[in-house]
């Protein structure tokens, strides 16, 4: 029997641009993986639809468990012009390590929010989070 995981079912998808059946599958996943969050996200990214995730990812109950998921959809908010929310999730990602901090600090620098990213830079010193060349470069 020929077994197509999830991944490679929205993969295919979005490389013909079916935005809304990508979603409608992956909204019947119960347990989507990394590798299936990855997929759904980089391809609403890639068919310019990065506003699309933030009405149809369910991105509440997973971020939290996943800080991957977390980092990249803060990347794709700021994408969108929603930086909003980008601070939003961030401000809830409970376990906030080195792999989050650069996506929000660049998101605030992208957009022109100095005075955010300085704000969040001291915040990520004072969690006694050390600074590696990609966070500085965010900067």
């Amino acid at each position: 029997m020929l077994r197509v995981t999830y991944s490679t079912l929205i993969t295919g998808y979005m490389s013909y641009r079916l935005v809304a059946s990508t979603i409608e599958l992956f909204q019947r996943v119960d347990s989507p993986v990394l590798s299936t969050w990855n997929a759904v996200i980089a391809g609403l990214a890639h068919n310019d639809n990065h506003g699309q995730v933030l009405v149809s990812v369910p991105v509440q109950s997973y971020h939290e468990q996943n800080i991957y998921v977390a980092t990249t959809l803060i990347d794709t908010y700021a994408k969108a012009d929603s930086l909003e929310a980008a601070r939003r999730l961030f401000d809830a990602t409970i376990s906030r390590s080195l792999v989050i901090w650069p996506a929000i600090l660049s998101a605030s620098a992208t957009h022109g929010d100095i005075e955010v990213a300085l704000h969040l830079f001291n915040e990520m010193l004072k969690a006694e989070i050390k600074p590696d060349d990609v966070t500085f470069m965010m900067m």
